[in-house]
């Protein structure tokens, strides 16, 4: 009997960014529900408009390395799924990170949350302990779980081609201006 690793699926890279930016959509969906606060209604067509074109844009950077790892490395079926993975997660934790800042102390990231987190101590200082460690890790590890998860689904999902040019062409035209 011979026993053998099982095989990494080949990613279906639009079902991937379709679900990762699913994703996306649920973890800004707070800024999207504060943004339709406002009765007017071009303020709400705007925040329809502007809440899944920025849940793309917010990927973009995990997708474009994920992408041309695709191209570089056709057969490194492994490393692309590691990749995609973690890349997505890396977008997904900073803006979850963000959204947290923001309602804690109701200012985005800049320059000194990350000398805050650079500093030794920094996080003690307001007051981040043990359990603020547990906590971080937890979400990392949702956060990580999920996207396995989507992984999984869109190794397993047939998709035709043609999407990807409509979608494209919607997301272009839907981009505030």
């Amino acid at each position: 009997m011979r026993l053998s690793l099982p095989t990494c699926p080949r990613i279906n890279l639009p079902a991937f960014i379709l679900l990762s930016w699913l994703h996306m959509l649920v973890q800004t969906w707070p800024y999207f529900h504060a943004g339709t606060a406002t009765p007017a209604v071009p303020a709400q067509l705007f925040h329809w408009l502007a809440w899944p074109c920025y849940s793309l844009i917010y990927l973009l950077p995990a997708l474009i390395v994920v992408a041309a790892l695709a191209q570089l490395l056709p057969r490194a079926h492994k490393t692309i799924a590691a990749a995609a993975i973690v890349a997505t997660v890396a977008s997904l934790l900073f803006i979850q990170a963000d959204r947290t800042l923001y309602d804690l102390y109701n200012f985005h990231f800049n320059g000194f949350v990350v000398n805050l987190l650079m500093t030794p101590g920094g996080v003690a200082s307001l007051g981040g302990g043990a359990d603020t460690y547990l906590s971080f890790a937890l979400i990392i590890a949702r956060v990580f779980a999920v996207q396995g998860v989507v992984f999984c689904i869109a190794s397993r999902a047939e998709f035709a081609p043609r999407w990807e040019r409509w979608c494209l062409a919607t997301f272009v035209c839907a981009l505030p201006r």
